[in-house]
């Protein structure tokens, strides 16, 4: 039996956190299920895929990110061709969007929160782009996210808004699963790096929402206090974009502050061992990976107090929580920690999570993939209840029986065109249309589908019963396997003593080539089925 696809398509992925992401959702598919299913896997550069290679297939397409216009190009048109070739049981969205493809089953994973962050007036001028992205996304989840089977995201406050905005219930909330091995603890430590005393770190990505202003006031605060003998490192240096650029230009010359500029995972590795306190003052955040490596690390955190934030903690002692736009507040406890006297932290507990949730990538494919199955397995016995209705329908009274009645009701007598045609509708036509309807209710076809279905067999089978009315008087008996004339013998009225031998042959043309057109609009390659109808209306026995 041929495997089912399993699709992950991420092709915007190339660094970060989100790389990290996508190479543990592949590590996690490569170990599990490769035997079970074909994997193939849409990336923007598979080389930073080579470990596995060879067992997953890659797809790559090195300009999706020349431009935003590219990769919806890919998203919504050509991802669409693709399927069709593919045929995938399951297509699984890494990265928000949900593309306009034809699968068995839906995912997507959305990790963008910016659809949810107000902006103000500046924050429009310094992330304009990203103002512009935010009312995208959100036009974009309004068109497509009820496409999805499920919609997985990072945490239970996300899926609150979802619910709300989007009016959906089929949310999972998946904790991403941050491993010691990914920030290379070990091999960390054993560089024997220095605790620097009185040190504060927050690594981050230069973006309006990450708050760095809160930090640089509340340095400023301690400089005028003459509160001087501590460091804070932040990984910006202005030359990042427009927003790091006014940040750096504005608080360049506050001595306590060392701006670091974007660092290598390696190097920010040090920087975690070395550093006393982390600070995370993010107003925004899917989930805040700093914050796990911050407890990973065993760092005291100030952590802005938010709801995103005390999820991503969990439980842990050396915490204490802030306003994010209290300058003020954090500048009492970064003294405080400076100090070393009266320290006391808040702590924070574990939220409690109602399901569908998950802690990593094997309870995530589980809970997709058994509940597909299970819906799966109780859609075949609808399907398969359906087919045998339509299969009783089509050979009792108002099917084969029926037309077989009104067949013999008008032995020997003049049928209108009309009867004629309502008599092979039900004699032949609805055993035909059923074969037709009962493979595609079997398939899963939709209604407009079964709706073309049913026209295509009923098509056929009326062209099916001229034919054989064509052949009783124009065959070789020994070819036909039967008598011939017996329609004449036994005064039968038949679409050929109505309107003629050609008019008839007109008319099966015209019937084979409308169930076509028909089945044309139907998902499946149709080849097969064009050469059996060929071969029935054009029969000579």
């Amino acid at each position: 039996m041929d495997k089912k696809t399993i699709i992950i398509s991420a092709i915007n992925f190339s660094e970060g956190g989100p790389l990290t992401i996508y190479k543990e959702c592949l590590k996690y598919l490569q170990e599990n299920f490769l035997e079970e299913y074909r994997i193939i896997a849409l990336v923007h550069d598979k080389s930073l895929f080579s470990e596995y290679e060879g067992k997953i297939e890659f797809i790559e397409f090195k300009d999706s990110k020349k431009s935003y216009l590219k990769r919806m190009y890919y998203e919504y048109f050509y991802f669409k061709k693709l399927s069709k070739k593919l045929k995938p049981y399951l297509w699984f969205s890494l990265h928000d969007m949900t593309p306009n493809v034809r699968a068995d089953k839906r995912v997507v994973y959305c990790h963008n929160p910016s659809i949810f962050y107000d902006m103000n007036k500046k924050d429009m001028i310094n992330e304009f782009k990203m103002f512009m992205f935010s009312k995208f996304y959100k036009y974009a989840y309004r068109i497509n996210i009820r496409k999805n089977d499920f919609v997985v995201v990072q945490q239970d406050w996300i899926r609150k808004k979802f619910k709300q905005i989007f009016k959906i219930k089929n949310v999972i909330v998946a904790h991403p699963n941050v491993v010691i091995d990914d920030l290379d603890l070990e091999k960390t430590r054993q560089n024997n790096v220095k605790t620097v005393k009185k040190s504060f770190l927050y690594p981050s990505f230069p973006r309006i929402f990450k708050n760095f202003e809160v930090i640089c006031e509340a340095v400023k605060i301690l400089e005028e206090k003459n509160v001087t003998d501590f460091i804070v490192y932040l990984t910006v240096d202005g030359r990042e974009n427009l927003y790091s650029k006014k940040l750096f230009e504005k608080y360049k010359d506050l001595k306590n502050i060392k701006f670091l500029g974007l660092l290598k995972r390696k190097e920010l590795m040090k920087y975690y061992e070395s550093s006393e306190n982390i600070i995370f003052p993010s107003k925004l955040e899917t989930w805040g990976l700093p914050i796990s490596e911050a407890k990973i690390f065993g760092k005291n955190i100030l952590l802005a107090d938010l709801e995103y934030a005390h999820e991503t903690l969990g439980n842990y002692e050396n915490v204490m929580f802030f306003e994010p736009d209290d300058a003020e507040k954090l500048a009492e406890k970064m003294e405080i920690l400076i100090n070393g006297e009266n320290v006391k932290f808040d702590g924070n507990l574990e939220k409690n999570i109602e399901n569908p949730f998950c802690k990593n990538w094997k309870e995530l494919f589980e809970i997709i993939l058994k509940k597909m199955q299970d819906v799966d397995d109780i859609n075949m016995l609808k399907r398969m209840s359906k087919a045998l209705y339509t299969l009783a329908n089509a050979t009792g009274a108002l099917g084969m029986i029926g037309g077989q009645c009104v067949d013999v009701e008008y032995c020997g007598k003049r049928m209108s065109e009309d009867v004629l045609r309502y008599t092979y509708e039900l004699k032949t036509g609805a055993l035909l249309q059923a074969s037709f309807v009962i493979g595609g209710i079997l398939a899963g076809a939709n209604d407009k589908e079964i709706q073309l279905l049913k026209k295509a067999g009923s098509y056929i089978g009326e062209a099916f019963q001229i034919r054989d009315d064509y052949l009783d008087i124009v065959a070789d008996e020994k070819e036909l396997g039967k008598p011939t004339h017996s329609d004449e013998k036994n005064e039968k009225t038949t679409y050929v003593n109505i309107v003629g031998i050609n008019e008839s042959l007109k008319r099966v043309e015209i019937l084979s080539s409308d169930a076509k057109k028909c089945l044309k609009e139907v998902r499946g390659d149709m080849e097969s089925i064009f050469e059996i109808i060929d071969m029935m209306v054009n029969r000579t026995s």
